[in-house]
């Protein structure tokens, strides 16, 4: 359902705002459905609309369009410019509505980026570590108002980039039944300071092929006069084994300083795995991927991983959670000038199933 949607969008635009320069829809190369024409014109876009199937929050559907500018596009800067809307709604309650920015300035040496997002969700807290609550979780819901924005600069001619990144937002936390522990709910506003440094090789931001992205960072949260901070770091590397089959890998890794609210502590990002399920005071995972583009655009993808989370209660005593994910999908090569894919993936665990629609790539960073 989804390509003919796109293509039935993007020709209705097309008319209504460029009907003078007919627009090919089908690739010069190979007649099958491409994007790139349409996303190179000033008002070109991809409309994406989403299943939301994700355990956590229930199934729902989000609407995103997301607009892409090559303008500033080069040998040095092969990023382009991307800005976004989106919302969506759940069946369990969960509503949200964001808009986002990420840009390219000086040749690439410097990049911006800022959103603002609303919301209201509906989750589970399973607990921190092998928490008896993983078995009987409990029910709250939490509200934010927030923005952001951040910036990164090109260390000399090096892939080497130095950012810092600054938050500010407002959430408000309640929980049905009496067994939360009440320090947890309540209003709150803060703000949080996020310096990081990258080193970024891939050939695409989009659906790489080759190269790494790795980035190591130290947040801070500052709620009045307490502070509690989290460090992460994540590496992603890609490597075509043969022209048509790309081997991909992710490792993650969190851990909080302090007492941060129970919502900041990392948790299991790998497919599979439900939002927060698995979260800890110290978190790793690893996820392994490999596609294969067995015919023209059409890819089959199969991924695996395992996550674990590693706690310490107020008693001394350290608990552990392990989790086991695997799962498949399909892509479709949607915009070739942008190595653009899009697809789905069917993905389990211990936790069960789950649906995912993939926009580029299922580790996207910008």
């Amino acid at each position: 359902m989804l390509r003919p949607l796109l293509f039935a969008t993007a020709v209705l635009l097309a008319q209504a705002t460029h009907a003078e320069e007919p627009l090919r829809f089908l690739s010069e190369d190979d007649d099958w459905v491409d994007l790139s024409a349409f996303l190179d014109r000033p008002y070109g876009f991809i409309p994406v609309v989403a299943p939301i199937t994700e355990p956590a929050i229930g199934f729902g559907v989000a609407l995103a369009p997301v607009f892409i500018d090559r303008t500033q596009v080069s040998q040095n800067n092969r990023r382009p410019n991307l800005a976004a809307a989106a919302a969506g709604l759940t069946t369990r309650g969960t509503w949200f509505g964001a808009a986002g920015y990420s840009g390219n300035y000086w040749d690439g040496k410097l990049r911006v980026a800022g959103g603002a997002m609303v919301a209201n969700v509906n989750l589970n807290w399973y607990g921190l570590g092998n928490s008896p609550l993983q078995d009987d979780p409990l029910q709250y819901t939490i509200g934010l108002q927030g923005f952001g924005f951040s910036f990164a600069y090109q260390l000399f001619n090096s892939r080497f980039f130095v950012g810092l990144m600054y938050g500010l937002g407002a959430t408000q936390v309640s929980a049905r039944g009496e067994r939360f522990d009440e320090k947890a709910l309540g209003d709150t506003v803060m703000s949080l300071l996020r310096p990081s440094v990258q080193l970024d090789t891939r050939d695409s931001i989009f659906t790489p092929r080759r190269g790494f992205f790795v980035e190591v960072s130290a947040t801070g949260f500052f709620e009045g006069f307490r502070a509690s901070g989290r460090v992460d770091a994540i590496a992603l590397g890609y490597y075509p084994l043969f022209d048509n089959l790309i081997l991909g890998a992710r490792a993650d890794f969190g851990a909080v300083l302090g007492a941060p609210p129970f919502y900041l502590s990392p948790f299991v990002t790998n497919r599979g795995a439900p939002v927060m399920r698995y979260s800890g005071q110290q978190m790793a995972d690893l996820e392994v991927e490999l596609r294969w583009q067995f015919w023209r655009r059409l890819s089959l993808v199969g991924f695996g991983g395992f996550g674990a989370t590693l706690s310490k209660e107020e008693s001394g005593r350290q608990t552990s959670k392990v989790v086991f994910t695997f799962g498949g999908g399909a892509r479709y090569e949607l915009a070739r000038r942008y190595q653009l894919h899009m697809g789905v993936d069917v993905a389990g665990s211990q936790a069960g199933p789950a649906l995912y629609l993939v926009f580029g790539s299922a580790w996207s960073r910008l």
